[in-house]
C-alpha cells in the first residue's frame, strides 16, 4: 500500500509505493480533478508546446493599427490596405526582438506600411522608411523603444 506525504493540502504530496521502491512527487490537477506526477505534467506541457509549433501561423496585425500588438508572438505580417504609419508596438516586453513581414502592395513594389522614426521606433537611417513589398525588418525592445536591427 502507498504511503502518502502531503505537502500543501489539495495542492502537492509525495507517494511513496513500496513494492516499487519509488515516490513520486505529485500535484492535484483541479481540471482533471486528479493527481499527476511531474513526469505526466511534463510530457503533457511537451505534447502541447509540439502541437503549437506544428500548427504555428503568423499573426497579422490589423489593417491601419499604427501601434500593432506584439503580444504572443515574435514573428508578424502586416497587410494593409491603404497607407498606414506605424510608430510604435504595443506590449512589448524588454529584450523581445520581432519580425515584421511585409505583405501588402500598394501597386508600385512599395508596402502600404510607413515604419516612423523617432516616435518609439529608432531606424537605422534615421528617416522614416516604407519597405518594398515581400520584404522584413526587425527590432529589439529596450523596454522604453524599439530599435531596428
Amino acid at each position: 500500500m502507498a504511503a502518502i506525504l502531503t505537502l500543501v493540502p489539495n495542492l502537492l504530496r509525495i507517494r511513496v509505493e513500496p513494492t516499487e521502491n519509488k515516490y513520486y512527487l505529485e500535484f492535484y490537477d483541479s481540471i482533471t480533478a486528479s493527481w499527476q506526477t511531474i513526469k505526466q505534467i511534463l510530457i503533457e506541457l511537451q505534447t502541447s508546446k509540439i502541437k503549437r509549433i506544428a500548427n504555428l501561423q503568423i499573426p497579422t496585425f490589423a489593417d491601419g493599427d499604427t501601434t500593432p500588438s506584439v503580444l504572443d508572438s515574435n514573428i508578424f505580417k502586416e497587410a494593409n490596405t491603404s497607407a498606414t504609419s506605424i510608430t510604435t508596438f504595443d506590449y512589448g516586453e524588454t529584450g523581445q526582438i520581432i519580425t515584421v513581414i511585409f505583405t501588402s502592395d500598394d501597386g508600385t513594389g512599395k508596402s502600404y506600411t510607413t515604419i516612423v522614426h523617432g516616435s518609439g521606433i529608432y531606424l537605422r537611417g534615421g528617416a522614416n522608411v516604407t519597405p518594398n513589398t515581400s520584404t522584413t525588418m526587425s527590432f529589439v525592445y529596450d523596454g522604453t523603444y524599439w530599435y531596428e536591427i
